[in-house]
């Protein structure tokens, strides 16, 4: 059996516990993946700069790899962003007057910077993955009563949030290119191109709550990870 450490905001909580069996004609038994996640509400690569928290969730996350028992978990994952693309960036894009493409760069050297010095040392390139973001939930019409915090003192559309978060995804992948890493993300997945949004399929059926729906995200990031990371790793193991 594998293991596989998932960190990230509150969305990789939605595969805690989650286990996934696969299975290779060539291979006579099935595989399975037990995934763990650690979860950090608001964290975002910028570091402390989430106005709804009072930490550095990153601090968790590394705190986690320096005391991580060797051979604990067979793959390491990262999935950040939502929190970053969704309100962050425009937050302070608003409120300070920062550059959202200044703030972009320094989310992405941060995003770098933490995987090289606390998973690579730890985990070979092939064990290793970036999740994109998940696209934008939060409708153009939705009461401001209803958002959480700081989410609700952020004006950009839908629109423009997804926009960025398919800048902030095409940079992720050329990050993860360039340190030989996987990538995976879910937006032709999800996306509606007629609209250029997140398919309503996959919308939450609260509109003020900015998670995918679990039913429908959950078992599709299931599906990606052992199909398009773990099942080609475990096979290069065996043959």
């Amino acid at each position: 059996m594998s293991r596989l450490l998932l960190l990230g905001d509150i969305y990789v909580q939605q595969l805690n516990g989650v286990s996934v069996r696969y299975q290779f004609s060539e291979i006579p038994e099935d595989r399975e993946l037990d995934i763990d996640v650690l979860c950090v509400g608001g964290v975002t690569p910028q570091g402390a700069v989430n106005p709804n928290a009072s930490f550095d969730g990153m601090d968790i996350f590394k705190e986690k790899l320096m005391d991580l028992e060797e051979g604990k978990y067979d793959y390491v994952g990262l999935m950040l962003g939502e929190v970053d693309c969704g309100f962050v960036f425009w937050y302070h894009a608003e409120k300070s007057n920062v550059s959202i493409f200044e703030q972009l760069d320094r989310s992405l050297k941060n995003y770098e910077k933490f995987i090289t010095t606390y998973i690579l040392p730890k985990y070979h390139p092939e064990q290793v993955c970036i999740f994109g973001s998940v696209l934008p939930t939060i409708p153009d019409d939705t009461e401001k009563k209803y958002l959480k915090g700081a989410r609700a003192e952020v004006n950009a559309t839908q629109y423009q949030r997804t926009a960025l978060t398919l800048v902030y995804n095409g940079r992720l992948q050329s990050l993860a290119r360039k340190l030989g890493v996987y990538y995976i993300d879910i937006t032709v997945e999800t996306m509606d191109f007629g609209r250029g949004l997140l398919s309503e399929a996959f919308a939450n059926p609260d509109p003020a709550n900015h998670l995918l729906d679990e039913g429908r995200a959950a078992p599709l990031l299931a599906d990606r990870i052992v199909n398009d990371w773990v099942s080609r790793e475990d096979f290069r193991n065996n043959f």
